[in-house]
C-alpha cells in the first residue's frame, strides 16, 4: 500500500487504474474546478494535469494502458465525453450528443466506449466503436439507466437502473441482447464493476 497523491488539495474523487495496472487517473479540485490528473504507477511522484478548464471535468476512465484517458466534461448546460493522451496532449471531444453524456468506461483494447446519455429527458446506455465512431443505443427504457462499466473484452456491460422503482444492477451484452437483472433488494445498488 502506498500513497499516490501528496497534495494539500482534495484529490479523492473518481480514482481508476488502467486494466494492466500501470497507470492511474483521478479527479482533483485544483484552481477551483474539478480537473483530471493521471499518474504512472512506477513514477508516483510524476503527475500529469490533463485538464485546466473552469468547468468540471470528472469521472476518468482508462483502457489497458496510458494511451488515452477519457472523462466527462461540461460545456455550459451540456456534458460530453472527452479524451486526451494519458501523459497530456491535445484534448478532443469524443461524443456528439446534444444534451448530457457521462460516466465513460473503456474496454481493455481501447476499441469500445460505453457511457450514459440523456436525450429527450431519457437516460440510456450507449456503446461507441472508437475506431468507426458508430454509436449504438443499448437500452431504451423510460427509466433511468446509468453508471455503466464495460468488461475488459468489450462483450458485457453492467449498469444501474431504477426501472423497478429501486436502483438495481443489470447486465447486457454489447450487442444489446441478454438484458439480465443481477440484484434484487430494497437497498440502493449502484456503480458496479466487471472484469
Amino acid at each position: 500500500e502506498y500513497r499516490l497523491s501528496k497534495n494539500e488539495i482534495y484529490d479523492e474523487l473518481d480514482p481508476v487504474i488502467s486494466r494492466c495496472g500501470t497507470f492511474a487517473a483521478f479527479t482533483s479540485l485544483r484552481a477551483g474546478a474539478r480537473q483530471i490528473i493521471t499518474i504512472p504507477l512506477d513514477e508516483t511522484e510524476l503527475q500529469y494535469q490533463i485538464t485546466t478548464t473552469d468547468k468540471p471535468d470528472e469521472q476518468p476512465a482508462l483502457a489497458g494502458d496510458d494511451e488515452w484517458v477519457y472523462w466527462t466534461g461540461r460545456t455550459g448546460n451540456t456534458s460530453f465525453i472527452f479524451r486526451a493522451p494519458g501523459r497530456g496532449g491535445k484534448i478532443e471531444r469524443v461524443t456528439e450528443s446534444v444534451v448530457w453524456e457521462e460516466h465513460p468506461s473503456v474496454s481493455a483494447d481501447g476499441r469500445w466506449l460505453v457511457y450514459a446519455a440523456t436525450i429527450d429527458d431519457n437516460t440510456d446506455i450507449y456503446l461507441l466503436d472508437l475506431k468507426t465512431r458508430e454509436r449504438t443505443r443499448l437500452t431504451d427504457h423510460e427509466a433511468w439507466d446509468g453508471n455503466p462499466t464495460i468488461s475488459a473484452d468489450g462483450k458485457k456491460i453492467v449498469f444501474t437502473s431504477d426501472r423497478d422503482d429501486n436502483y438495481e444492477i443489470y447486465m447486457i451484452n454489447s450487442d444489446g441482447t441478454g438484458l439480465t437483472r443481477l440484484t434484487e433488494n430494497e437497498a440502493t445498488d449502484d456503480f458496479a464493476c466487471i472484469t
